[in-house]
């Protein structure tokens, strides 16, 4: 019989605002898929980081403009995330 492999569940591994956060943007039916990945990963970029259209565009593979209406999508289904700005002063 197999040993029982612990794995990285959700709940467990993560705060309780994550949770809300991360749960509030899967199951959103609302959202296409762009505003929900522009969403997570926009739940990867440290406090102390300016997020730029131009370079999550690039990451994303998509141009500025549709960064744009994810963003706006998002704002019309009442989740924030964070905003563009520097959420704290601290260096990497």
């Amino acid at each position: 019989m197999a040993k029982n492999k612990d794995f990285p569940y959700l709940k467990k591994f993560t705060k309780h605002r994550f949770q809300q956060v991360f749960k509030r943007v899967l199951w959103d039916q609302k959202l296409s898929y762009g505003a929900k990945i522009y969403a997570f990963a926009l739940l990867t970029v440290p406090p102390q980081t300016k997020v730029k259209f131009k370079k999550m565009a690039y990451k994303l593979r998509t141009d500025p403009s549709q960064i744009s209406r994810w963003k706006k999508q998002l704002e019309e289904a009442n989740i924030h995330i964070r905003s563009m700005d520097k959420l704290i002063d601290l260096s990497h």
